[in-house]
């Protein structure tokens, strides 16, 4: 650590003059000529080595975000210094510099690993402004992956660890006092707004605005109150705010905010992009395309004047809506392409992406392109479909309001710690004693252990064998209810049907010779109606038992058949035209009678969605619809949902439900035919 003699007027000039270049980089004019300045002024040699780690940090900070080879040049060279200073709290300012460079690349690993860098520091020196600033930028970088769970993780650790008394250390005695430190321009009032408006930001895009607005609301008010008044934040809050009508469809109240927010100073070009994301969408909703392809372009020029792709990627995804918003699907495959090969991996931009490119290659007549990005943007939908950490979220917040208590703890546990090092220090002096009798002891618990590891791996053979033996059986019960189904259907269609169909020809032939009077005229021909309603229902019955359509054309056909006897159900296919297994189609078709059964009869649904997609061994069925629900936890044992489950694990098939009591249900049935082990 490199101190000042503060009793030396040699050192107080040095101070006096470097208050003066702080001020002077600060001011409004000229800004490339005072980082210029700061410079010549290193190579100089006239500055202390602490002066030169703070003029470095001057020079970083003031680049950071707006250009990021410049940042991480002159990152590099203040942590080279601060390094041979030996000086911690510049070593791990320069390293959240560094990740910043690396976030903003999309080179989330290595951002990564400079945090974990500077947290250990943190950690080591139990600095709260230090590790208030650590976590927040761990939050800004789980946020820009889309991993928004893990970023309120950390924007609330940052939250928990600012206190009142942080808002000391803003002077310039202060600063001048502290010039080994990092607190040079950093401020833990700003830090402390800025994770409120990014735990908002987060919950907005976890889809839950009731608690993104409680802490928009709370960074708001102490704007309001002029208590911590800062630009920055009152540019997020009017952002998020915009944000939060638009979702709530309050589309002209979403436009206010984000028009104040776009006539503010803003200091980085990120929030600016994020602003004019947000007009590009509320402007396709006003059918207003030309302002919105205004701002898209916008949006492109400030990607590429950052070279951030994550901004990149949010860019051409603004131009394939506009394009599909006006039918363009031509241009709207081409954005979204450009998009796809930026980043196909991110679980925040890249299901727009694929959805983009599957509408358009829909309209356009390309079904099998179509079909391939809607399964991967339901890939990335089901990773997002976790709904458990929300709970987790909800109770982070209580979590870590009693870190701060713990925190007054650590300190005493410190003592604690000494004496149990000093305890442990003895019990090793023991352990050493009886470690050869460990080890011999241990010889024989080894040989049991083995003996126990291939009792176990017999028992799971045995399990194996058994599970194998219930397939079988499960695909034999299968194939002679096929059988039996069969068998009714001729027999009611051939002997039934038949001997109905003669009756009904010998009431006719009486009808034309027998001599009936006007009441029994009506006798007779009620008798006959009912024989012809009798024929058809028994028809009906003998085709739901064994569709004939099922036999002879296959399971698409079928389907498509029973769907349109059903007024409110509508029936999708997407793959090849290949038939299937007569078992396995015999099977799907069940499943498919039951589920939109239960959705007319149960759920009083009026609308229903069949989709099929069979693509290279890969059969996916799903029906959808907007009944009341139900919670799957509570389905009970031997329900038909149970019988479907039954029937499709002959073919290892998978079935998901997704329902809410009152807001419908979606059930999904995935086969691989290459997995059928007992094909």
């Amino acid at each position: 650590m490199v101190h000042i003699e503060t009793n030396s007027l040699k050192t107080m000039k040095r101070r006096e003059l470097f208050c003066f270049i702080f001020i002077i980089a600060f001011s409004v004019n000229a800004w490339s000529n005072r980082m210029d300045s700061l410079l010549n002024l290193i190579d100089s040699q006239t500055l202390s080595l602490a002066e030169q780690i703070g003029a470095y940090h001057i020079i970083t900070d003031s680049y950071a975000v707006s250009d990021m080879s410049n940042t991480y040049l002159y990152g590099m060279k203040g942590l080279e210094l601060a390094k041979k200073a030996k000086n911690k709290r510049m070593i791990a300012t320069f390293y959240r510099f560094i990740g910043s460079t690396y976030t903003y690349r999309t080179s989330y690993d290595t951002a990564h690993i400079y945090q974990q860098m500077q947290l250990e520091i943190a950690e080591e020196l139990q600095d709260k402004k230090l590790l208030q600033q650590v976590y927040f930028t761990t939050g800004n970088i789980y946020a820009r992956q889309g991993l928004f769970d893990k970023a309120v993780d950390n924007y609330l650790k940052s939250i928990s660890y600012y206190s009142e008394d942080m808002r000391e250390g803003m002077s310039l005695q202060f600063i001048l006092k502290n010039l080994d430190k990092s607190y040079l321009y950093y401020n833990p009032v700003r830090t402390y707004l800025l994770s409120l408006g990014n735990v908002g930001e987060c919950y907005r895009r976890l889809n839950n605005p009731e608690r993104a607005l409680h802490y928009l609301e709370r960074a708001k008010d102490l704007i309001e109150k002029q208590e911590y008044l800062d630009n920055t934040c009152l540019v997020q809050v009017y952002r998020e705010l915009g944000n939060i009508y638009y979702i709530n469809g309050n589309i002209d109240k979403a436009l206010e905010f984000q028009l104040k927010f776009l006539d503010l100073p803003r200091l980085n070009q990120v929030q600016e992009s994020d602003c004019k994301e947000a007009l590009i969408k509320i402007y396709i909703i006003k059918e207003e395309y030309e302002k919105a392809l205004e701002y898209a372009h916008d949006c492109l020029q400030l990607a590429e004047s950052l070279g951030d792709p994550y901004i990149d990627v949010h860019a051409w995804n603004s131009f394939a809506n506009i394009y599909r918003a006006q039918g363009k699907y031509p241009e709207c495959e081409e954005a979204a392409l450009n998009a796809w090969r930026i980043d196909s991996t991110s679980i925040d931009t890249a299901p727009v992406t694929a959805l983009n490119i599957a509408y358009a290659n829909l309209y356009l007549g390309n079904k099998e392109k179509a079909a391939l990005y809607f399964q991967k943007k339901a890939a990335f939908s089901e990773q997002k479909s976790n709904r458990e950490f929300q709970e987790t979220l909800a109770n982070l917040e209580v979590r870590y309001e009693t870190e701060k208590k713990e925190m007054r703890i650590t300190s005493l546990e410190k003592e604690k710690q000494l004496h149990l090092w000093l305890s442990i220090a003895g019990a090793i002096v023991l352990l050493l004693a009886f470690g050869t009798l460990f080890y011999r002891h241990r010889l024989n618990v080894q040989k049991g252990e083995m003996a126990d590891q291939q009792r176990e791996m017999a028992e799971q053979q045995i399990r194996q064998l058994e599970q194998e033996k219930k397939l079988i059986a499960t695909q034999s019960l299968l194939e002679g209810e096929t059988t039996e189904r069969s068998r009714l259907a001729r027999d009611l269609h051939d002997g039934l049907g038949g001997m109905l169909s003669v009756v009904k020809l010998n009431l006719s032939g009486m009808k034309n010779y027998t001599v009936l009077n006007g009441a029994g005229i009506n006798y007779f021909n009620t008798a006959l109606n009912m024989v012809d309603q009798s024929i058809d229902e028994l028809r009906r019955v003998a085709h739901h038992i064994m569709p004939e359509s099922l036999v002879r054309y296959g399971l698409k056909t079928s389907i498509e058949d029973y769907c349109c006897a059903i007024p409110d159900a509508r029936f999708y296919y997407f793959g090849s035209e290949e038939r299937l297994d007569s078992q396995q189609e015999i099977i799907l078709y069940r499943c498919v009678y039951e589920l939109v059964n239960n959705a007319v009869k149960y759920a009083k649904a009026t609308e229903i969605n069949v989709q099929l997609i069979i693509d290279n061994g890969l059969v996916s069925l799903t029906v959808q619809d907007n009944g009341v629900g139900f919670d799957p936890e509570q389905v009970i044992s031997g329900s038909g949902l149970d019988n479907i489950r039954a029937r499709i694990s002959v073919y290892n098939g998978k079935m998901i439900i997704y329902s809410t009591p009152g807001k419908g249900t979606e059930i999904s049935i995935d086969i691989e035919d290459d997995c059928n082990a007992l094909k």
